[in-house]
């Protein structure tokens, strides 16, 4: 741009010195003020007063902004004075944005320049200047004086939003909760008064701080406990600023492991109640791991979670075991023979499952009433199908071992009422099979499969077709799990492990975290969690290290977890029917240790949920970073990105209106939102972390 630029420039001032045209006139260049609401896309004018005979044949121009207010999207040129020299040269970048144009008939008359375009991303109220950092004409002949506008987005002004994070601890820790607020800047808040509520067989509030805090100049707050209640004040001379923690309440977790309670706000204001505040009540759980009795003492392979309360767990003697209460109580679904074994299991939603395994040879069932009825979809003699997995209501794949000399991977597209081979199944030499547990999927298109040797396959368009892999410090490929980002673990079940960061093309090997026969491995919200022998373990760190996080009288082979709201359910399932249940953080980690998740970063449930056609999404940075923020739907396709930019420390706030990218109204149905954070400072690692909500019509 900038060559292009030069020699239009040369060629103007060339022209000019040949004419004897150098002005001293001065053009006056403008921007007005103007307004438009959140949501909103608007189109801001450089006006430009008469330049008749002033010989103006190029301009450039580079305007400054807040960009937490507006977002620049291009410019429009057409019915301007410039329209006949065609489009500009556009750069833009944060906050700011460059244009530049030329023409070969100079321009006369007064109006408008050029139109710029923005889309309007700041809440009610909120202001910004649209500042010239540099204006001129041709070469700077004839000069010009601009003047700067302001935009403020209209609407009223929204109130503060006042929340505490849902977040969950283990019984006998001492906790710190954060009440976070919204930007208060210019609201003149030196005053506030929360009065909060909770189960007190739960939490017991034992104080409050705010240290670390927006009020911590302010000094300690008030703290008034009563029972089941805590009344809390500060006040100051000095008004707040920003948005984050205003003051942290701390509590005694005195609940057994599962027990919750709403945090509820029975009273919150500013000042004498301007500005207001918009409270959420929040939830508290007690975390950790706790034996459930299954009523069986057959070994059980593999467990699916399907939401905090429905769960199934099958293995051997024909056990296909349903919980409709989180586990509480278990029912045997299967009403056939005894000796058949079921390796593993999936669900579509509440009424549909699979299951897959052995009765002779290889067989998958299917039931749409809930376990009520088992109906065969598929059988295979002498074969056998290791796992299952379906996509969304039509598609899934089930992977088994090799079957006359080629690798047995069918494919469903209706449902799971039939199953066909794919065409291009990679072949397989004698002896060589593959494992349950070496079966990991990341999304409905990358999956892998391990064998007993080395080598390993993988796929990314969804198991049609598969390449070969080798690990060559790995005996044996039998435990795996990868995320979206290239991170992912392959181990022999006594060790090595095999890291990966680049999806395979790169390995380092590193030692067991414990000692024992490896199972299970599963990736959730970017944590690695391992099933060695009886113990359940998990990383943080892609594998580098591991934190013991419970352990079982027997040992363990299968492991699943569901995130429905803010908190995770999981169980694991093993030898002579053991089952444990899991209640707490995606990370497994409380709420003091999980300072990624409780005190750096937070996504927070959609409200309202279910919703239609608009639901809000809150997330809370605790120090600027590169947020992405993405809708999906149920296949993993992306329907809309609500962010994707640079933003300050501060409790933020998108709107999804349910149309995707291109403006068109979305289906109703179960939607997922993924958010990436990747903080400048590098204090906080790149997080991902996933929630679901439902639209309905």
């Amino acid at each position: 741009m900038k060559t292009k630029l030069f020699i239009c420039f040369v060629i103007l001032l060339m022209l000019q010195l040949a004419s004897g045209n150098l002005n001293a006139q001065t053009v006056q260049v403008t921007i007005p003020n103007t307004s438009a609401g959140q949501g909103e896309s608007v189109s801001i004018p450089i006006n430009i007063s008469d330049v008749s005979g002033l010989n103006v044949l190029a301009y450039l121009a580079t305007l400054s902004f807040d960009q937490q207010v507006l977002d620049v999207t291009g410019v429009t040129y057409s019915g301007t004075l410039t329209e006949s020299w065609g489009a500009p040269t556009v750069n833009d970048g944060t906050g700011q944005v460059t244009v530049a144009g030329a023409g070969t008939s100079a321009l006369t008359g007064t109006g408008s320049l050029i139109y710029i375009n923005f889309d309007v991303v700041g809440a009610a109220g909120e202001q910004t200047e649209i500042s010239f950092s540099q204006f001129y004409f041709n070469e700077g002949d004839p000069a010009s004086n601009t003047t700067n506008g302001t935009f403020t987005v209209s609407g009223q002004a929204q109130a503060v939003n006042v929340t505490i994070p849902d977040s969950a601890a283990s019984t006998g820790m001492e906790v710190k909760l954060p009440i976070r607020i919204g930007n208060v800047d210019g609201a003149g808040v030196i005053s506030y008064l929360a009065t909060l509520t909770f189960d007190q067989s739960v939490l017991d509030a034992t104080g409050a701080t705010s240290a670390a805090s927006l009020t911590e100049s302010w000094g300690a707050p008030t703290f008034n406990d009563g029972d089941g209640a805590v009344t809390l004040a500060g006040a100051s001379t000095a008004a707040l600023s920003d948005s984050g923690n205003l003051v942290y309440v701390t509590f005694q977790v005195t609940g057994n492991i599962g027990s919750e309670t709403t945090i509820s706000f029975s009273d919150f204001y500013f000042n004498e109640g301007e500005p207001s505040a918009n409270t959420r009540d929040s939830r508290f759980i007690v975390s950790g791991w706790e034996v459930q009795n299954s009523g069986v003492s057959d070994r059980l392979y593999a467990v699916k979670a399907v939401s905090e309360n429905m769960v199934w767990a099958v293995g051997r003697s024909g056990k296909v075991l349903l919980s409709t209460d989180s586990g509480e109580n278990w029912t045997n679904t299967w009403t056939g023979v005894d000796t058949a074994v079921f390796y593993d299991v999936e669900a579509l939603d509440e009424n549909t499952a699979f299951i897959a395994g052995q009765i002779g040879g290889a067989v998958i069932y299917k039931t749409t009433n809930c376990g009520g009825s088992w109906d065969q979809v598929y059988e295979l003699t002498d074969g056998w199908i290791n796992g299952i997995k379906m996509f969304d209501q039509s598609n899934g794949i089930g992977l088994g071992d090799p079957y006359n000399g080629v690798w047995k991977i069918i494919k469903t597209t209706n449902g799971g009422d039939t199953w066909d081979q794919i065409a291009n199944a990679p072949s397989s030499t004698a002896g060589v099979w593959g494992y349950p547990t070496a079966i990991y999927w990341a999304d409905h298109l990358n999956g892998c499969f391990g064998t007993n040797s080395a080598d390993y396959y993988q796929t990314a368009d969804g198991g049609d077709n598969w390449s070969l892999k080798s690990i060559d410090f790995l005996q044996m490929t039998y435990s795996m799990a990868f995320d979206l980002s290239g991170n992912g673990i392959v181990a022999h079940y006594q060790g090595p492990m095999a890291l990966t960061s680049d999806g395979g093309i790169n390995w380092t090997q590193r030692g067991m975290p414990g000692e024992g026969v490896g199972r299970q491995m599963v990736e959730h919200h970017g944590f690695f969690w391992y099933l060695i022998e009886n113990n359940i373990y998990i990383s943080k760190n892609k594998g580098e290290t591991w934190i013991l996080k419970a352990s079982a009288l027997n040992a363990l082979r299968g492991l699943d977890f569901v995130t429905p709201t803010s908190w995770t359910f999981g169980w694991a399932v093993g030898n002579q029917g053991i089952i444990l249940k899991y209640v707490g953080t995606p990370t497994g980690i409380p709420v003091e240790e999980n300072t990624t998740f409780s005190k750096n970063y937070q996504l927070f449930q959609n409200f309202p949920n279910p919703f239609n056609p608009t639901t809000t999404i809150e997330y809370y940075l605790a120090e600027p970073a590169k947020v992405k923020l993405c809708v999906y739907n149920i296949a993993g396709k992306a329907v809309k990105v609500l962010t994707d930019r640079i933003k300050q420390a501060g409790q933020y706030a998108e709107q999804w209106n349910g149309k995707d990218a291109n403006g068109n109204k979305v289906a109703s149905g179960i939607y997922l939102y993924r958010i990436e954070v990747k903080a400048e400072s590098g204090n906080i690692p790149a997080m991902i972390d996933v929630k679901k909500m439902i639209m309905m019509k």
